[in-house]
């Protein structure tokens, strides 16, 4: 066979030559085309003397690689024929001075025609010959294996097929069609080299060690360890691999014998607790009558004896080698046939433990990473160092279950139920590297850098909170060209990429079950999601028709689900019933397979609609609200409710400039994902505790107290929300740093936690930017503060008053003493104190609206007995206000 291949060149120079030959014809005809004649003549005289040298050392060319190949072929000879003619007709064209030849040139027609049927028979000639050359070497190299070295003759068909095309296109005296026909006659005896082992044999490779590039195996040689002992050595052979009917053999090389690579392992178990020790047996070569190893009639050693390996000391050292010598009277040295191994120690591994794994085994993955192809037949793939990622848990492994006690493990991997050893036990080959051995398996264990604790690693996880309060587009990027694009509904409801954002098809995401997928690492959490329409009225659902992917509403239960694809932020695929979202060349939303490569990464992205300031500031400082334009225009609080009063005109007498002072407090600001910031506002109780932590007023949403309207208070005014100061305090949860508002002796109901509704609360503010330095002051219901008449209230955007949030030096006044006009309600220990207000009724009720005191004052310095907590103080004549009995 190796010489048919060789022979290959003789195809591939005649191939060549005649291309060489034509390409020259038709650079002379373009000649003769685009360049006018200096002198009347015919076409073959009138090309440059450098063309026609050419012409005529290719035409030596192709006549040498003809005789070379021994080519015979009536159908070649024909087309090759009849195109040197009519190129000899194109030559005699008659071409007049100035002239040059007419691209329509009947001859020069019928030329290009034939000259293309000689290329088309050319070239078919040399694959054919190829085709039926590999086809029969395919047959006779599957036969060859071991487990089909006892079959017959399966190659007729191909051989014939062969022999055709020499008969019809060669000779057989020389040439390629001598080549063919010995080697087609020879088969038989060329393959007898590939003896069958018996059953339980195996080849040994050598570690590390290979022989002009291929990987050696120990092989029984024909020398003696010493001329009159019997004691064979060892030498290192190559074998040709094959894989036949799906089944991987090694097949000897040609004049070869297969047992000399044969060795046979068998365990003895005599003394567990020692360790193993197994007997190698093998075969040594047959000697012949002629006293050596030659067999002549089949032309190579023979390896018929029965041998073992055994071991001898020899003076101060030890050596290994082969005998036959195991009968009636074996040499002392047979009884050293068990060669023992120390036991490797045991791996330990902690349950839980995450890391990459590296092959070490498979000679062409060695040294790659083993990972899980996400294409839904749970394929192991092996990558480089680039392939893996900390936030990709298909390319990570965990110790599923860990028994240190009987050394069994299961390491799978992250995401797929796919395992790399399971309850199996793990030996270590080195202890330092991390480097272990399972089965037949061989690995090493790879710290992941930068890897993170995240209950939802690997794929896009939205709480139900952000599912709740955000609303979303599809955003796609191209590899090759970083600009952004945006999913949306392009004609007959088709879904489309465009890079305008006024375009993006805005959403909101549910997901269609309470219920959280688990990964193989139950630890890993992720979600499925649908796409609502964000008035939320309509579900779309994505349609495959002939892989384009179509927008529609009608009811569907294939979800969508975002997955890494590496550790850059906000690049996903979408994966979708069996398959993954892409984007064709015409900007069309396509479904893949799952394996298909693809350069389109996804994201599901906050619309932003708003963007909100961050004042940068870390806990609370002072500043003043002031209208847009309008600097004396200053909120503060009056009573129990937020207003707006102009300096110096519209409070007490005794008021100053630091009764506008306000507190702006952090209340949801740096946390992952968040763009609105939250804050809270803030009017001291006590100008000697305004920390973060004490209690002070806090301007909140009276929504949820307007069903407690009364005929002295009411919190809503012409239809719209109030807005006011209620006292409160923040406290902590747990060992983190969620925030929350609490009323003293609060029940869980009266409790707000921050943190769990994502800043979103009746007690937190964020400030949207209208331009540099005015603000719309936004509620967590969607509204804006609005002023209506000197109040604050809640109003729709376009109601929204505009503010300026400016920084001052100035100390903030206390709000203990909560004035309503010349009447003042004092909050003390266990009693309300009411001055000014002698002769008028006063109504004192809890937070529920349960009566506690109901009388006339008769003085205008009145102690009244109240509960702790939070109660309302009605003035006959005044408006309700609330007050904080400690």
């Amino acid at each position: 066979m190796a010489a048919v291949k060789k022979n290959y060149e003789l195809l591939d120079n005649f191939q060549a030559a005649i291309k060489g030959y034509t390409d020259g014809v038709a650079e002379a005809i373009e000649y003769l085309k685009t360049n006018k004649a200096e002198k009347a003549g015919k076409a073959g005289d009138l090309i440059p003397s450098d063309m026609q040298d050419y012409l005529n050392m290719a035409g030596e060319e192709v006549d040498e690689a003809t005789t070379k190949l021994g080519v015979n072929s009536a159908v070649l000879t024909k087309a090759i024929t009849a195109a040197k003619n009519n190129l000899g007709k194109l030559s005699n064209v008659a071409i007049a001075k100035d002239g040059t030849l007419a691209k329509d040139n009947a001859y020069l027609v019928a030329y290009e025609k034939s000259a293309t049927a000689a290329i088309t028979a050319v070239n078919a000639l040399v694959k054919d010959t190829k085709d039926a050359v590999d086809a029969l070497d395919k047959k006779v190299q599957a036969w060859m294996t071991p487990e089909n070295v006892d079959a017959k003759e399966n190659w007729t068909e191909e051989k014939a097929a062969l022999n055709k095309i020499v008969t019809a296109n060669f000779g057989t005296t020389d040439g390629m069609g001598k080549v063919l026909n010995t080697w087609t006659t020879g088969i038989v005896v060329t393959i007898r080299t590939a003896a069958a082992v018996k059953s339980g044999y195996y080849a040994l490779a050598i570690a590390d060690s290979l022989i002009k590039g291929k990987q050696a195996y120990l092989t029984v040689d024909t020398n003696y360890v010493a001329n009159r002992e019997k004691y064979l050595t060892f030498t290192a052979d190559t074998l040709v691999s094959f894989t036949a009917n799906k089944k991987a053999a090694l097949v000897a090389p040609l004049n070869k014998n297969i047992n000399k690579y044969a060795f046979k392992l068998s365990a003895i178990v005599d003394n567990i607790a020692t360790g193993d020790s197994i007997l190698i047996d093998t075969y040594a070569p047959k000697v012949n009558d002629n006293g050596n190893f030659t067999d002549v009639k089949d032309g190579f050693v023979t390896y018929d004896d029965d041998a073992r390996v055994v071991i001898r000391t020899l003076g101060n050292g030890r050596e290994i080698s082969v005998t036959t010598d195991f009968g009636t009277n074996p040499d002392e040295a047979v009884y050293n046939t068990n060669i023992a191994f120390a036991m490797p120690p045991y791996a330990e591994f902690e349950e839980g433990e995450v890391f990459y794994v590296k092959n070490l085994n498979k000679k062409e993955y060695e040294g790659k990473f083993i990972v899980m192809n996400y294409d839904g037949n749970k394929d192991k793939d092996f990558v480089k160092a680039d392939g893996v990622f900390a936030s990709v848990p298909a390319t990570q492994w965990f110790v599923k279950k860990a028994n240190n006690g009987t050394h069994k493990f299961t390491i799978a991997n992250r995401d797929q139920d796919v395992n790399l050893a399971k309850d199996a036990k793990i030996y270590v080959v080195d202890e330092e590297a991390r480097i272990y051995t399972a089965g037949k398996d061989t690995f090493q264990v790879v710290e992941i850098e930068g890897l993170k604790e995240d209950a939802h690693l690997g794929y896009k996880y939205l709480t139900d909170a952000e599912q709740a309060i955000k609303s979303f587009v599809l955003t796609a990027k191209n590899y090759a060209n970083p600009e952004a694009y945006f999913l949306s509904v392009g004609a007959d409801s088709a879904l489309v990429a465009t890079p305008n954002a006024d375009d993006a098809l805005e959403l909101v995401v549910a997901t269609p079950t309470t219920k959280d997928t688990k990964l193989n690492d139950e630890s890993i959490l992720t979600r499925d999601y649908l796409l609502v329409s964000k008035d939320g009225k309509k579900t779309y659902n994505l349609k495959s028709e002939d892989g384009q992917l179509m927008i529609t509403t009608k009811a569907d239960s294939k979800n969508l689900k975002f997955r890494r694809v590496n550790d850059n932020a906000d690049e996903y695929e979408v994966l979708y019933d069996g398959g993954k979202l892409s984007i064709n060349q015409d900007g069309e939303g396509v479904k893949v397979a799952m394996n298909e490569a693809t350069s389109y990464v996804f994201n599901l992205a906050d619309a932003v609609n708003e963007q909100y300031m961050n004042f940068g500031n870390e806990g609370i400082k002072n500043v003043t609200i002031s209208l847009d334009g309008d600097e004396a225009s200053k909120v503060t609080a009056v009573k129990p409710f937020a207003v707006i009063k102009r300096t110096g005109l519209e409070l007490k007498a005794a008021a100053t400039d630091n009764d506008f002072v306000l507190g702006l407090d952090t209340a949801y600001i740096n946390r992952p994902d968040n763009f609105r910031y939250a804050y809270y506002i803030t009017k001291p109780i006590d100008t000697a505790k305004v920390g973060s932590f004490d209690m002070k007023g806090y301007m909140v949403s009276y929504a949820d107290s307007i069903a407690h309207n009364s005929d002295t208070v009411k919190y809503d005014q012409d239809g719209l929300t109030r807005i006011g100061f209620v006292p409160a305090n923040r406290v902590q949860f747990g060992n983190n740093d969620s925030l929350a508002i609490a009323k003293p002796k609060a029940t869980a109901i009266d409790t707000i936690n921050v943190e769990k509704a994502n800043g979103m609360t009746l007690a937190t503010w964020a400030f949207a930017i209208e331009e540099d330095g005015v603000y719309r002051i936004e509620s967590s219901t969607g509204k804006y503060v609005s002023y209506l008449n000197g109040v604050l209230v809640l109003g729709n955007k376009d109601q929204a008053q505009l503010f300026n949030v400016n920084d001052t030096d100035l100390k903030p006044t206390d709000n203990e003493e909560i004035a309503t006009s010349e009447v003042k309600v004092i909050a003390g220990n266990g009693n309300v104190t009411i001055a000014g207000a002698a002769d008028k009724k006063v109504v004192i009720s809890n937070i529920l609206g349960q009566t506690v005191a109901n009388t006339v004052i008769t003085s205008d310095n009145a102690v009244i007995a109240a509960p702790q907590g939070v109660v309302v103080v009605a003035v006959e004549g005044e408006e309700a206000v609330k007050a904080i009995i400690k």
